[in-house]
């Protein structure tokens, strides 16, 4: 098992399939879900950096397959659906003297579908 930050037991993950060109990452987590949230976070910030994937930027919500990754687990996946929504006014805190601005919320749902028929959808 991988340890997460707080010592605690944690699963790795992965995207292994999405509905624009991404796959890969790690994702440490206590649960898919967290580890699902991370990853759509991490979606649209690709597409925000990457000029290839500039095109996808006015999609308002993206599937994609959550593989677990950790050794000896079952290694099953869960299909998801990220929303981001920009907010009224940037939320800002403060981690050891750095500022940090979020101007976005990212809402995950898990899918409800056969997720074999769902990765031969994204290719």
């Amino acid at each position: 098992m991988v340890s997460c930050s707080n010592g605690e037991e944690c699963k790795s993950f992965k995207v292994s399939g999405a509905g624009v060109p991404f796959t890969g990452g790690r994702y440490v987590a206590k649960t898919f879900g967290i580890a699902a949230k991370r990853a759509g976070s991490k979606i649209y910030s690709k597409i925000n950096t990457d000029p290839e994937m500039a095109k996808y930027k006015n999609k308002n919500s993206i599937k994609f397959i959550l593989k677990e990754t950790t050794k000896g687990s079952p290694k099953s996946t869960k299909a998801y659906e990220v929303k981001r929504i920009e907010l009224k006014e940037p939320k800002v805190i403060e981690r050891n003297g750095v500022k940090i601005t979020y101007k976005f919320k990212y809402t995950v749902n898990e899918l409800k579908v056969d997720v074999d028929s769902l990765s031969n959808e994204m290719i």
